[in-house]
C-alpha cells in the first residue's frame, strides 16, 4: 500500500519490492528459520546453514535479508529473532502465523497469470485442476 507520508517514488520502489519481501520472509518460514534461531540464539551462520539445510552462503544471504526485514538480528553473540519473529513466526508462539505465510506463498504461482486473466477473463486458480476454486 502506499503511504501518503512517503515520498511518492520511494513508496512506489517499495511496492515494486514486495515480492521479494514476502518470498524471503516465506522461505525463511518454511525452513524453519525462525525455529532454529529462537531455540538456539546466538547461532552463526554456519550453524544456522547445518541447522536448516541451507548452505553457508544462503544462510548469510537469509540472514541478512531477514534482518533488514526486522525478523532476526545480529548481535555480539551471533543471531537472534526478534521479538515479533518469536511471537508469531515459531512453531507455538503467542500468536503463530507461519501456516498462513505458507499459504499466502502456495498462492504466488496463480498471480503470475493475471495479466492473461485479465485479457481472456480466464480464472486463475492455484491448482489449475477444474475443481479448485478461483482466487481473481
Amino acid at each position: 500500500m502506499l503511504s501518503s507520508d512517503e515520498e511518492p517514488l520511494a513508496a512506489l520502489m517499495r511496492l515494486s519490492m514486495g515480492a521479494w519481501a514476502f518470498k524471503t520472509f516465506a522461505v525463511a518460514v518454511e525452513i524453519g528459520l525462525f525455529d532454529h534461531l529462537a531455540t538456539r540464539p546466538g547461532a552463526t551462520a554456519e550453524m544456522v546453514a547445518v541447522g536448516v539445510g541451507v548452505t553457508e552462503r544462503g544462510a548469510e544471504a537469509l540472514l541478512t535479508a531477514c534482518a533488514a526485514l526486522g525478523l532476526v538480528q545480529r548481535g555480539d553473540a551471533g543471531w537472534t529473532v526478534t521479538r515479533t519473529a518469536f511471537r508469531h513466526l515459531m512453531r507455538g508462539g503467542e500468536r503463530y502465523v507461519g501456516d498462513w505465510v505458507r499459504y499466502v506463498d502456495r498462492q504466488y504461482g496463480a498471480w503470475e497469470g493475471l495479466e492473461e486473466s485479465l485479457r481472456t477473463g480466464k480464472l486463475l486458480a492455484w491448482d489449475p485442476a477444474p475443481e479448485m476454486t478461483s482466487i481473481f
